[in-house]
């Protein structure tokens, strides 16, 4: 007795997420979840994060002997590095823990890496403007000059 395939509802169901369109819909979502991921962190948050990766290869430790030694989750680690993710008190007292240190120092130390990414940029601005007045001095004594010539003549 053969079964026929037409009336089969496997044969006229196509396979979960197999459609285009599916796939296309999780992409969005995807992108609209790591947008809101980028948006939730503060620039403190996003400088904690780096101190404690840096801090982390420096010990010579992955995310998985931090993780433990600070007993959280693994991938929370990873997304507080990244800057995605913000994180309670508790977490930051277990991970200064697991570094030896208090959480007041993993918090200056971030806050000392923000004054130092501001003082760049105050200084980049300086320098860029120094720049343009240069070019505006050095315009304007080549406009005198060919005014000077001219009036020569």
């Amino acid at each position: 007795m053969a079964i026929d395939e037409s009336k089969s509802k496997r044969a006229t169901k196509p396979a979960r997420g197999s459609t285009k369109s599916s796939l296309k819909s999780r992409a969005i979502q995807a992108a609209a979840m790591r947008k809101r991921r980028e948006t939730l962190s503060s620039p403190l948050m996003q400088k904690l994060g780096k101190v404690i990766c840096e801090m982390r290869e420096r010990a010579d430790l992955t995310q998985i002997g931090l993780a433990d030694a600070a007993d959280i989750d693994r991938v929370f680690l990873a997304y507080v590095e990244k800057g995605l993710q913000n994180m309670s008190i508790h977490a930051l007292e277990k991970i200064a823990e697991a570094f030896g240190i208090r959480p007041s120092r993993l918090l200056m130390k971030a806050e000392k890496a923000m004054n130092v990414d501001h003082a760049t940029a105050i200084e980049s601005r300086r320098a860029s403007k120094a720049k343009r007045d240069a070019a505006r001095i050095a315009a304007r004594k080549t406009r005198l000059s060919a005014a000077t010539r001219a009036s020569r003549r």
